[in-house]
Protein backbone atom coordinates (compact mmCIF):
# COMPACT_ATOMS: atom_id res chain seq x y z
CA UNK A 1 0.00 0.00 0.00
CA UNK A 2 1.57 3.55 -0.53
CA UNK A 3 0.00 6.75 0.77
CA UNK A 4 1.09 9.92 -0.05
CA UNK A 5 0.61 13.55 -0.78
CA UNK A 6 2.35 16.46 -2.14
CA UNK A 7 4.04 19.34 0.03
CA UNK A 8 6.06 22.38 -0.03
CA UNK A 9 8.86 21.12 -2.57
CA UNK A 10 8.48 17.53 -1.67
CA UNK A 11 5.87 14.27 -1.97
CA UNK A 12 5.32 12.65 1.76
CA UNK A 13 4.49 8.89 1.25
CA UNK A 14 4.12 6.38 3.61
CA UNK A 15 4.65 2.63 1.97
CA UNK A 16 4.14 -0.58 3.49
CA UNK A 17 5.57 -3.91 0.82
CA UNK A 18 6.93 -7.25 1.41
CA UNK A 19 10.25 -5.17 -0.07
CA UNK A 20 9.96 -1.96 1.55
CA UNK A 21 7.92 0.10 4.43
CA UNK A 22 8.37 3.51 6.26
CA UNK A 23 8.02 6.94 5.52
CA UNK A 24 9.83 9.04 2.44
CA UNK A 25 10.05 12.44 1.57
CA UNK A 26 11.00 12.82 -2.06
CA UNK A 27 11.89 16.59 -3.03
CA UNK A 28 9.92 17.19 -6.69
CA UNK A 29 13.68 18.02 -8.10
CA UNK A 30 15.35 14.68 -7.36
CA UNK A 31 18.96 16.86 -8.54
CA UNK A 32 18.26 20.24 -6.91
CA UNK A 33 20.25 19.30 -3.66
CA UNK A 34 17.62 18.30 -1.19
CA UNK A 35 18.53 14.95 -0.22
CA UNK A 36 15.54 12.51 -0.24
CA UNK A 37 15.21 11.68 3.05
CA UNK A 38 13.59 8.13 4.33
CA UNK A 39 12.82 6.43 7.89
CA UNK A 40 12.30 2.79 6.99
CA UNK A 41 11.36 -0.31 9.19
CA UNK A 42 12.14 -2.78 6.54
CA UNK A 43 14.06 -2.73 2.95
CA UNK A 44 14.77 -5.89 1.31
CA UNK A 45 17.95 -5.66 -1.36
CA UNK A 46 18.77 -8.54 -3.84
CA UNK A 47 22.17 -8.27 -5.65
CA UNK A 48 22.42 -6.44 -8.33
CA UNK A 49 23.02 -9.10 -11.10
CA UNK A 50 19.35 -10.38 -9.56
CA UNK A 51 17.39 -7.37 -9.81
CA UNK A 52 18.84 -6.34 -13.51
CA UNK A 53 17.69 -9.59 -14.76
CA UNK A 54 14.60 -10.14 -12.98
CA UNK A 55 13.73 -6.82 -14.05
CA UNK A 56 15.07 -6.61 -17.85
CA UNK A 57 16.37 -3.42 -17.31
CA UNK A 58 19.86 -1.52 -17.67
CA UNK A 59 21.92 -1.27 -14.58
CA UNK A 60 21.15 1.35 -12.49
CA UNK A 61 23.38 4.50 -12.56
CA UNK A 62 24.67 5.82 -9.79
CA UNK A 63 24.96 9.00 -10.83
CA UNK A 64 21.51 9.30 -12.00
CA UNK A 65 20.29 8.65 -7.74
CA UNK A 66 19.71 11.79 -6.00
CA UNK A 67 21.53 12.69 -2.23
CA UNK A 68 20.05 10.06 0.04
CA UNK A 69 19.97 10.67 3.80
CA UNK A 70 17.96 8.08 6.45
CA UNK A 71 17.60 5.60 8.56
CA UNK A 72 16.63 1.63 7.89
CA UNK A 73 16.06 -0.36 10.78
CA UNK A 74 16.14 -3.82 9.20
CA UNK A 75 18.19 -4.35 6.13
CA UNK A 76 18.00 -7.78 4.12
CA UNK A 77 20.64 -8.01 1.85
CA UNK A 78 20.73 -11.43 -0.30
CA UNK A 79 18.87 -13.20 2.94
CA UNK A 80 21.16 -11.86 5.18
CA UNK A 81 19.74 -9.56 8.19
CA UNK A 82 21.36 -6.09 9.02
CA UNK A 83 19.97 -4.01 12.03
CA UNK A 84 20.26 -0.20 12.55
CA UNK A 85 21.86 1.18 9.33
CA UNK A 86 22.32 5.13 8.75
CA UNK A 87 23.22 5.90 5.27
CA UNK A 88 24.03 9.31 3.79
CA UNK A 89 25.62 9.98 0.02
CA UNK A 90 25.65 12.71 -2.45
CA UNK A 91 25.77 12.76 -6.08
CA UNK A 92 28.94 12.98 -8.28
CA UNK A 93 29.50 13.87 -11.91
CA UNK A 94 30.52 10.50 -12.83
CA UNK A 95 29.38 8.03 -9.31
CA UNK A 96 27.79 8.42 -5.79
CA UNK A 97 30.10 9.86 -2.66
CA UNK A 98 29.05 7.72 0.44
CA UNK A 99 29.91 9.97 3.05
CA UNK A 100 28.95 7.49 6.08
CA UNK A 101 26.96 4.03 6.45
CA UNK A 102 26.69 3.57 10.25
CA UNK A 103 25.60 -0.06 11.38
CA UNK A 104 24.33 -0.48 14.90
CA UNK A 105 24.02 -4.25 15.28
CA UNK A 106 23.50 -5.71 18.73
CA UNK A 107 27.19 -7.48 19.01
CA UNK A 108 28.58 -5.44 16.14
CA UNK A 109 29.13 -1.40 15.32
CA UNK A 110 30.37 -0.67 11.59
CA UNK A 111 31.49 2.24 9.85
CA UNK A 112 31.81 2.82 5.87
CA UNK A 113 32.91 4.95 3.25
CA UNK A 114 33.17 5.52 -0.68
CA UNK A 115 32.22 5.80 -3.53
CA UNK A 116 30.75 4.28 -6.32
CA UNK A 117 31.89 5.21 -9.58
CA UNK A 118 31.04 4.43 -13.00
CA UNK A 119 33.65 4.77 -15.74
CA UNK A 120 33.41 4.04 -19.57
CA UNK A 121 29.98 2.28 -18.82
CA UNK A 122 31.81 0.20 -15.80
CA UNK A 123 31.00 0.16 -12.37
CA UNK A 124 33.86 0.65 -9.07
CA UNK A 125 33.17 0.49 -5.76
CA UNK A 126 35.96 1.69 -3.05
CA UNK A 127 34.82 1.84 -0.01
CA UNK A 128 36.82 2.09 3.75
CA UNK A 129 35.65 0.12 6.50
CA UNK A 130 35.74 0.03 10.63
CA UNK A 131 34.43 -2.65 12.59
CA UNK A 132 33.87 -2.89 15.99
CA UNK A 133 32.21 -5.76 18.21
CA UNK A 134 32.01 -7.08 21.37
CA UNK A 135 31.27 -10.72 20.59
CA UNK A 136 32.61 -11.76 17.04
CA UNK A 137 30.85 -15.42 17.40
CA UNK A 138 27.31 -13.75 17.81
CA UNK A 139 27.89 -11.19 15.15
CA UNK A 140 28.74 -13.45 12.53
CA UNK A 141 25.92 -16.11 13.98
CA UNK A 142 23.38 -13.34 13.49
CA UNK A 143 24.41 -12.30 9.74
CA UNK A 144 24.63 -16.31 8.90
CA UNK A 145 28.54 -16.33 8.31
CA UNK A 146 30.09 -18.66 11.01
CA UNK A 147 29.12 -20.63 13.92
CA UNK A 148 33.18 -21.44 14.36
CA UNK A 149 33.46 -18.56 16.33
CA UNK A 150 32.71 -18.43 20.20
CA UNK A 151 32.94 -14.92 22.10
CA UNK A 152 35.91 -12.21 20.66
CA UNK A 153 35.88 -8.83 21.22
CA UNK A 154 37.80 -6.54 19.50
CA UNK A 155 37.87 -4.23 15.87
CA UNK A 156 38.64 -4.88 11.97
CA UNK A 157 39.47 -2.49 9.76
CA UNK A 158 39.60 -2.52 6.01
CA UNK A 159 40.29 -0.76 2.49
CA UNK A 160 38.65 -2.19 -0.10
CA UNK A 161 37.88 -2.14 -3.62
CA UNK A 162 36.27 -4.15 -6.57
CA UNK A 163 34.19 -4.09 -9.64
CA UNK A 164 30.85 -3.56 -10.09
CA UNK A 165 28.06 -1.77 -7.37
CA UNK A 166 28.07 -2.36 -4.11
CA UNK A 167 25.56 -4.41 -4.39
CA UNK A 168 27.79 -6.78 -6.58
CA UNK A 169 30.89 -7.66 -4.36
CA UNK A 170 32.11 -10.39 -5.53
CA UNK A 171 35.81 -12.00 -4.26
CA UNK A 172 37.25 -12.57 -7.68
CA UNK A 173 37.00 -9.03 -8.22
CA UNK A 174 38.09 -8.12 -4.51
CA UNK A 175 40.89 -6.21 -3.99
CA UNK A 176 42.59 -4.26 -1.09
CA UNK A 177 44.13 -5.00 2.20
CA UNK A 178 42.81 -5.25 6.06
CA UNK A 179 43.73 -5.46 9.68
CA UNK A 180 41.85 -7.44 12.49
CA UNK A 181 42.74 -7.76 16.16
CA UNK A 182 40.10 -10.04 18.53
CA UNK A 183 40.62 -10.83 22.37
CA UNK A 184 38.88 -13.46 24.77
CA UNK A 185 37.47 -16.09 22.21
CA UNK A 186 37.10 -19.68 21.68
CA UNK A 187 37.35 -21.41 18.32
CA UNK A 188 34.66 -24.49 17.83
CA UNK A 189 34.78 -27.35 15.82
CA UNK A 190 34.89 -25.96 12.23
CA UNK A 191 31.80 -25.52 10.72
CA UNK A 192 31.50 -26.82 6.91
CA UNK A 193 30.08 -23.48 5.91
CA UNK A 194 32.54 -20.79 3.93
CA UNK A 195 33.89 -18.84 7.35
CA UNK A 196 34.81 -22.24 9.18
CA UNK A 197 36.91 -23.56 6.11
CA UNK A 198 38.91 -20.30 6.21
CA UNK A 199 39.88 -21.69 9.77
CA UNK A 200 40.29 -25.39 8.73
CA UNK A 201 44.10 -24.16 8.53
CA UNK A 202 44.22 -24.26 12.11
CA UNK A 203 41.62 -27.60 12.71
CA UNK A 204 44.13 -28.86 15.68
CA UNK A 205 41.79 -30.74 17.12
CA UNK A 206 42.85 -33.62 15.10
CA UNK A 207 46.42 -33.00 14.19
CA UNK A 208 48.17 -33.41 17.03
CA UNK A 209 46.23 -37.00 17.83
CA UNK A 210 46.95 -38.26 14.55
CA UNK A 211 50.71 -37.16 14.65
CA UNK A 212 50.73 -39.05 18.30
CA UNK A 213 52.82 -36.16 19.91
CA UNK A 214 50.55 -36.03 23.07
CA UNK A 215 49.42 -32.24 22.59
CA UNK A 216 45.67 -33.93 21.73
CA UNK A 217 44.03 -32.63 25.18
CA UNK A 218 45.02 -28.94 24.36
CA UNK A 219 42.51 -29.06 21.35
CA UNK A 220 40.08 -31.51 22.11
CA UNK A 221 37.50 -29.08 23.26
CA UNK A 222 38.41 -26.08 20.17
CA UNK A 223 40.74 -23.57 21.27
CA UNK A 224 40.13 -20.71 23.29
CA UNK A 225 42.62 -17.87 22.54
CA UNK A 226 43.78 -14.61 24.44
CA UNK A 227 44.79 -12.90 21.26
CA UNK A 228 44.39 -12.85 17.97
CA UNK A 229 45.61 -10.75 15.22
CA UNK A 230 47.19 -10.20 12.16
CA UNK A 231 46.73 -8.16 8.74
CA UNK A 232 45.65 -9.25 5.37
CA UNK A 233 45.42 -8.90 1.51
CA UNK A 234 42.46 -9.69 -1.15
CA UNK A 235 43.75 -10.55 -4.42
CA UNK A 236 41.60 -11.88 -7.31
CA UNK A 237 39.76 -14.06 -5.23
CA UNK A 238 42.93 -15.24 -2.39
CA UNK A 239 43.31 -14.21 1.09
CA UNK A 240 47.08 -13.68 1.69
CA UNK A 241 48.39 -12.69 5.54
CA UNK A 242 52.36 -13.14 6.14
CA UNK A 243 51.75 -12.22 10.32
CA UNK A 244 48.39 -14.09 11.59
CA UNK A 245 48.79 -14.68 15.20
CA UNK A 246 46.79 -16.62 18.06
CA UNK A 247 47.44 -16.76 21.49
CA UNK A 248 46.26 -19.02 23.92
CA UNK A 249 47.31 -20.39 26.73
CA UNK A 250 47.33 -24.11 25.68
CA UNK A 251 49.17 -23.16 22.46
CA UNK A 252 50.40 -20.05 20.64
CA UNK A 253 49.56 -20.38 16.48
CA UNK A 254 51.18 -18.66 13.58
CA UNK A 255 49.98 -18.31 10.19
CA UNK A 256 51.38 -17.55 7.00
CA UNK A 257 50.18 -17.79 3.49
CA UNK A 258 47.02 -17.83 0.69
CA UNK A 259 43.34 -19.01 1.50
CA UNK A 260 41.82 -19.74 -2.37
CA UNK A 261 37.85 -18.08 -1.56
CA UNK A 262 37.48 -18.86 -5.04
CA UNK A 263 39.34 -22.07 -5.95
CA UNK A 264 38.66 -23.28 -2.65
CA UNK A 265 41.93 -23.99 -1.88
CA UNK A 266 44.69 -23.76 0.83
CA UNK A 267 48.13 -22.88 0.71
CA UNK A 268 49.76 -22.11 3.90
CA UNK A 269 52.25 -23.04 6.61
CA UNK A 270 51.26 -23.27 9.98
CA UNK A 271 53.07 -23.04 13.00
CA UNK A 272 51.74 -24.54 16.44
CA UNK A 273 53.87 -24.28 19.56
CA UNK A 274 52.33 -25.44 23.00
CA UNK A 275 52.60 -23.95 26.27
CA UNK A 276 53.72 -26.70 28.28
CA UNK A 277 55.60 -24.41 30.60
CA UNK A 278 52.16 -23.31 32.26
CA UNK A 279 51.75 -26.31 33.38
CA UNK A 280 55.62 -26.78 35.10
CA UNK A 281 54.85 -25.04 38.64
CA UNK A 282 51.35 -27.01 38.77
CA UNK A 283 53.08 -30.59 37.75
CA UNK A 284 55.83 -30.04 40.25
CA UNK A 285 53.40 -29.00 43.11
CA UNK A 286 51.69 -32.41 42.16
CA UNK A 287 54.63 -34.72 42.43
CA UNK A 288 56.77 -32.79 45.22
CA UNK A 289 54.63 -30.35 46.80
CA UNK A 290 54.55 -27.18 47.15
CA UNK A 291 58.60 -26.61 47.35
CA UNK A 292 59.08 -28.68 44.84
CA UNK A 293 56.76 -26.64 42.16
CA UNK A 294 58.21 -22.91 43.99
CA UNK A 295 61.46 -24.66 42.58
CA UNK A 296 60.34 -25.26 39.17
CA UNK A 297 58.99 -21.92 39.22
CA UNK A 298 61.84 -20.20 39.82
CA UNK A 299 64.06 -22.22 37.47
CA UNK A 300 61.76 -21.67 34.51
CA UNK A 301 61.94 -17.63 35.28
CA UNK A 302 65.59 -17.96 35.82
CA UNK A 303 67.11 -20.32 33.61
CA UNK A 304 64.09 -20.09 30.93
CA UNK A 305 63.55 -24.05 31.20
CA UNK A 306 59.62 -23.51 29.84
CA UNK A 307 60.61 -21.18 26.78
CA UNK A 308 62.75 -24.32 26.03
CA UNK A 309 60.31 -26.78 26.17
CA UNK A 310 58.17 -25.19 23.75
CA UNK A 311 60.29 -24.68 21.72
CA UNK A 312 61.37 -28.26 21.52
CA UNK A 313 57.43 -28.50 21.22
CA UNK A 314 56.94 -27.00 18.30
CA UNK A 315 54.82 -28.17 15.46
CA UNK A 316 55.30 -26.64 12.00
CA UNK A 317 53.19 -27.85 8.68
CA UNK A 318 52.10 -27.09 5.42
CA UNK A 319 48.62 -27.22 4.80
CA UNK A 320 47.51 -27.35 0.52
CA UNK A 321 44.94 -28.66 -0.97
CA UNK A 322 41.26 -27.87 -1.34
CA UNK A 323 38.95 -27.01 1.67
CA UNK A 324 36.80 -30.31 1.26
CA UNK A 325 40.19 -32.61 1.04
CA UNK A 326 43.24 -30.69 2.74
CA UNK A 327 46.67 -31.85 2.65
CA UNK A 328 48.56 -32.12 5.88
CA UNK A 329 52.89 -32.12 5.38
CA UNK A 330 55.01 -32.28 8.34
CA UNK A 331 57.78 -29.64 7.96
CA UNK A 332 59.13 -29.49 11.98
CA UNK A 333 58.03 -32.44 14.26
CA UNK A 334 58.53 -32.09 18.11
CA UNK A 335 62.05 -32.76 19.36
CA UNK A 336 60.78 -35.63 21.70
CA UNK A 337 59.19 -37.21 18.81
CA UNK A 338 62.73 -37.42 16.45
CA UNK A 339 63.63 -41.28 17.77
CA UNK A 340 59.92 -41.94 16.26
CA UNK A 341 59.03 -42.60 13.16
CA UNK A 342 60.14 -39.47 10.73
CA UNK A 343 56.38 -38.03 9.59
CA UNK A 344 57.78 -35.67 7.80
CA UNK A 345 55.93 -35.41 3.84
CA UNK A 346 53.33 -37.29 5.34
CA UNK A 347 50.19 -36.32 3.97
CA UNK A 348 47.80 -36.06 7.37
CA UNK A 349 43.72 -35.45 6.60
CA UNK A 350 41.96 -33.33 9.83
CA UNK A 351 38.82 -34.27 8.70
Amino acid sequence: SVEARRGAGEWQAKVDSNVLAGSLRVPLNLHGGTPLRFDLSRLVLANDQQTQSSAGQAPLSPAELPPLSGHIAQLDVAGRRIDGVDLTTTPLSDGLQIHQLQIDEPNMQARLSGDWRRVDGKDRTRVQVEVKTDNAGKALERLKLSSALNGGKGQASASLDWAGSPFDLNWARLGGQGTLSLSEGRFNEIDPGQAGRLLGLFNLAELPKRLTFGFGDLFQKGFAFNTLKGDFQFRRGDLYTQNLTIAGASANIGVKGRVGIVARNYDATVTVVPQVDSALPIAGAALGGPAAGAVVYLLDRVLGIGKQINKAAEIRYHVGGSWDAPKIDIEKAPQSASNASNPRNKPVNPY
